[in-house]
């Protein structure tokens, strides 16, 4: 079974899937779900593996109830005695959830293959920017993180340079400060990479 790493920080719990099997595999693992509603509106085995693979880890952490709703802020709950805040990512390779006891989450995986310095003007500050020219990687985490901080506010419209500013990696780490709604949040993020993928994750803790 490929989940790939189990990692608890923040006192949250990230878990992460590695996309190998073939969709036929899952529906072994998971009887029934292929008349899953939900299910049988993916047409694409690349979004049917990615589905499934969520569903392989709320079973993993003990939901015999595998559905999952969405909250009037557009976030995932799940039905678990314990975890009440989820965050769901996926990419090319990896699916991942990130949950905690009370706090909200903030999870982002995306390929450091993609090109997202095509569209770095969008999401990014000046200062920002010139942070990209330190690392190859910066790209792709900036985006991840700011995705990650967009999830856990679950604020529509926030705009991603303006909005969400950055302060420069170290150790692993990085931190954020949202501005929205004439308020101020500050999070700190954590990050790792797995193979080609890169992975940010946070829990809403107040840092400032």
């Amino acid at each position: 079974m490929p989940l790939v790493k189990e990692i608890t920080n923040q006192g949250a719990l990230l878990l992460l899937w590695e996309l190998t099997e073939a969709v036929s595999w899952f529906k072994e693992q998971l009887p029934g779900i292929e008349s899953d509603p939900a299910f049988l509106k993916l047409r694409n085995e690349k979004r049917k593996r990615e589905w499934l693979a969520i569903k392989m880890l709320l079973k993993h952490i003990g939901c015999t109830n595998l559905s999952i709703s969405y909250n009037t802020k557009g976030q995932p709950e799940i039905a678990h005695p314990l975890y009440k805040s989820v965050s769901i990512s996926h990419s090319n390779q990896l699916a991942g959830i990130l949950l905690h006891k009370t706090q909200q989450t903030g999870l982002d995986i995306e390929s450091l293959e993609r090109n997202f310095k095509a569209i770095e003007r969008k999401y990014l500050s000046e200062q920002e920017v010139e942070l990209t020219r330190k690392h190859p990687d910066y790209h792709c985490l900036f985006w991840c993180a700011k995705e990650a901080i967009y999830k856990m506010a679950g604020v529509a419209g926030i705009h991603f340079a303006e909005q969400i500013a950055l302060s420069e990696p170290a150790n692993n780490q990085l931190t954020a400060r949202l501005s929205v709604l004439e308020q101020q949040q500050s999070f700190c993020l954590n990050y790792l990479k797995y193979k080609d993928q890169l992975i940010v994750f946070s829990v809403s803790h107040k840092s400032g």
